[in-house]
């Protein structure tokens, strides 16, 4: 019988909300729960949030369980009857010698980025990259094969997760990285950086000021927080940001049906107000009203070419 590592303190992620152990299958499904025993054949666990009953999952079926203090356990190199290619690799964690705060740069391991949110008291948490791409960049490529396709990266929260699954496409020989523009120019980044899903950069908007509360929300707040952003990077030495474009809109890696991927809006997270928006190609309309968060959600075309900047955690 393995060792169980089952971290008996509850750690709390940023925000307040308790941690809980995370079963990646392998079919891309997630499972949150509490891992109570690991056998030579199952996963023994508990529903996150659920009954006490202790439910049983094949080994073969799982990919990795990631632990709540940022510990990940892969089961793709088991013995366990698993079939099909493996093609992720376990995350590079890096080195952590101390305790990070947002705004910190963080300098370890060989990387370097802006720390944009922390958990288990500063040890670990998510960095945003000090570089952004030299030109606004392409989700898939514009052709039909690539843009016409739903990869199911629907993970909103880890972009590592939507990487993982797009590998996996990758690995049945009909798509390439030079189809996926955004992703492959993260890759270049070096081992652990990648596109970031569209709820993972939340962390920016605390870190610039309690942006979320704001009822109005205009340009001179947004030119305020996008400049924050900019002076730190390039504080750290990192690019510059434009005070438009570069610093409102990015792309994520989160799909939200087949030619159409969802943006970050950095500049105006909750905004409420109505504004008249022109509608995205994909909508096939003119102009609609909608709230800044619905223009936001409504994604945009992925052969769209928007600002691309990277994430590592840690």
């Amino acid at each position: 019988m393995r060792r169980l590592l089952f971290m008996l303190a509850a750690l709390l992620w940023w925000g307040g909300a308790e941690a809980q152990d995370v079963i990646l299958l392998r079919n891309a499904d997630e499972v949150k729960a509490e891992v109570r025993e690991i056998t030579d054949s199952h996963i023994l666990y508990t529903l996150w949030g659920g009954s006490d009953k202790v439910l049983s999952l094949p080994r073969a079926e799982v990919f990795s369980v990631t632990y709540q203090n940022g510990e990940k356990e892969l089961f793709v190199g088991d013995d366990s009857g698993a079939t099909g290619p493996v093609t992720a690799a376990d995350y590079p964690w890096p080195r952590v010698t101390k305790s990070y705060r947002p705004g910190d740069l963080f300098d370890e391991d060989g990387i370097r980025g802006i720390v944009i949110s922390t958990t288990d008291n500063g040890r670990h948490g998510l960095i945003l990259s000090l570089e952004l791409a030299p030109k606004s960049l392409r989700w898939s490529a514009d052709s039909s094969w690539a843009t016409d396709l739903l990869l199911g990266l629907s993970d909103r929260e880890d972009g590592w997760n939507n990487r993982r699954r797009l590998i996996k496409r990758l690995a049945e020989g009909k798509l390439t990285w030079e189809d996926f523009p955004a992703f492959e120019w993260c890759e270049s980044l070096g081992p652990g950086w990648y596109l970031p899903a569209v709820d993972e950069l939340r962390g920016l908007w605390q870190l610039c000021g309690e942006a979320e509360g704001f009822e109005k929300f205009g340009n001179k707040e947004s030119y305020r927080f996008s400049r924050r952003i900019s002076e730190l990077s390039e504080s750290y030495g990192g690019d510059k940001l434009s005070v438009w474009t570069d610093s409102r809109f990015w792309w994520s890696s989160t799909e939200r049906k087949d030619n159409v991927a969802q943006i970050v809006d950095f500049g105006m997270p909750l905004q409420t107000r109505l504004v008249n928006v022109y509608a995205y190609r994909s909508d096939r309309n003119h102009v609609r009203t909608k709230t800044w968060q619905q223009f936001v959600e409504a994604g945009w075309e992925k052969t769209g070419k928007w600002p691309v900047r990277a994430v590592h955690k840690f």
